[in-house]
């Protein structure tokens, strides 16, 4: 008897374990839902794709599109200063590699990617061109959610931080862990 006790219990606690792995803990939330954990950057767009979740291959057919259903990812790098990638980095950069060289991704998730699409912000900015964003520089268990919340180009804004960071909110909102 004592055994299945011990069974069902070690169970119980490796079905809770694996079950709250999966969503936003307190912590994530609560940075993550903080205005002022959000900076400014101005940088150059490399390249922005979502990934297909039928086929896991990179798609860019956003003009044809009225809505996404996936998370898009712009990568890009800086070109102000080392100081600006440094939050990003989680420290200091290497110095024989040049700024431009250091590639991130950042996460626009597919209701931002929404707007993003509906105010033709994919039919109007061309690859290599520069850009400001507000985005989240957290990186938290080694893993990086750099979130976009604000995004303009060329004097017009294609996402407020206001409605972006409200997103944001409400998709971790409706994915929240146990614990």
């Amino acid at each position: 008897m004592k055994r299945i006790l011990c069974f069902i219990f070690i169970l119980v606690l490796l079905s809770a374990s694996l079950v709250s792995c999966s969503g936003y803990n307190k912590t994530m939330r609560n940075h993550l839902k903080n205005e002022d954990n959000y900076r400014t950057c101005e940088v150059y767009l490399k390249d922005f794709y979502y990934i297909d979740p039928s086929s896991d291959e990179k798609k860019r057919d956003f003009t044809e599109r009225t809505s996404i259903d996936a998370n898009i990812i712009f990568e890009v790098s800086f070109f102000n200063s080392v100081e600006e990638l440094k939050p990003f980095l989680g420290g200091s950069p290497n110095e024989n590699i040049l700024l431009e060289e250091y590639i991130f991704q950042f996460y626009v998730i597919k209701e931002n990617g929404n707007v993003l699409l509906s105010n033709n912000f994919f039919n109007d900015i061309p690859i290599g061109e520069r850009f400001s964003v507000k985005v989240s520089d957290f990186i938290y268990m080694d893993s990086e959610f750099f979130y976009v919340a604000q995004l303009e180009y060329n004097g017009k804004e294609y996402l407020s931080f206001e409605k972006g960071l409200e997103n944001i909110v409400n998709m971790m909102n409706k994915n929240k862990s146990l614990f």
